[in-house]
């Protein structure tokens, strides 16, 4: 699956679902905080 950041800065909605879901979300490279993900899946877990 190929990730991308939206030109308004924010995070695809495919890269938050897998994030939550804990599935895998792809290339990540093009994100400007790619952090942001991993702070998602660790709210998930706690």
């Amino acid at each position: 699956m190929s990730v991308y950041q939206k030109p308004d800065k924010k995070l695809s909605h495919h890269v938050i679902r897998a994030a939550y879901l804990g599935e895998d979300a792809g290339d990540l490279s093009a994100l400007e905080n790619p952090n942001a993900v991993e702070e998602i899946q660790q709210h998930k877990k706690g």
